[in-house]
């Protein structure tokens, strides 16, 4: 019984339809990333091109443009070389597939995190001229770019290990491009990383937008007692 359940390494078929698959996420990766790179040039240059929208609040919104731009760079990319580049029979491997690895990992991780960092700047933007409209004048555009640019330099700093852990391995008959590290570093900086650059901002987000919700709905509460009145 023991003989007819194991499988031999040896005996290893791949799925007939493997290829076919990884060609329609790639073609379907690769429209998604077109359109995302045309969406956002557009809103780059619509900014640049017209003085009336570059006000320094939207310099939050450029810089969510411009790591988005990046990320639909990297995407499509960074599966093509999880999938077909490090795969048995393909013309790049060694180094220049493990150079895509690290360098695909951290520029689309890094672009996640600089989009989540903005949108807590935005959410913060809004709570200040909302709840303390008094205060918003405080948030000068040097303050702004100061911010946007503390987006990008603590997205990179944490993606960082990245560059030195990512590495095309072999995981018996697959090979792929993973975080290769032992297993207590890896949970410890999926957790940390999952934490700081996604469930924090989503925190954050919720706890400004629910504050600002509150102000809204006692403004309206006082504007209908007036109107009693």
């Amino acid at each position: 019984m023991n003989n007819s359940s194991h499988v031999n390494s040896n005996d290893y078929v791949p799925c007939p339809y493997m290829y076919a698959v990884n060609a329609f996420f790639i073609t379907t990766l690769a429209l998604i990333s077109l359109a995302a790179f045309i969406g956002n040039t557009l809103v780059i240059a619509a900014v640049y091109k017209t003085p009336i929208l570059r006000t320094s609040t939207n310099y939050y919104y450029i810089n969510m443009a411009v790591s988005d731009f990046l990320c639909c760079l990297v995407t499509w990319p960074l599966y093509l070389t999880d999938v077909l580049v490090t795969s048995s029979g393909s013309l790049i491997q060694g180094p220049l597939a493990t150079a895509g690895c690290k360098v695909g990992v951290f520029l689309r991780t890094a672009s996640y995190s600089v989009s989540n960092t903005t949108l807590v700047l935005i959410a913060v933007d809004r709570f200040i001229a909302i709840v303390f409209p008094l205060k918003a004048t405080m948030l000068t555009r040097k303050i702004r770019l100061v911010l946007t640019f503390a987006t990008w330099v603590i997205s990179l700093s944490c993606c960082f290990p990245n560059l030195f852990f990512s590495k095309v391995k072999n995981f018996g008959h697959v090979t792929s491009c993973r975080f290769a590290s032992d297993s207590l570093t890896a949970v410890i900086y999926y957790t940390a990383g999952l934490s700081m650059t996604a469930v924090a901002p989503l925190v954050a987000i919720v706890i400004l937008y629910f504050r600002i919700i509150r102000v809204f709905k006692k403004k309206l509460h006082t504007r209908i007692q007036h109107q009693k009145q």
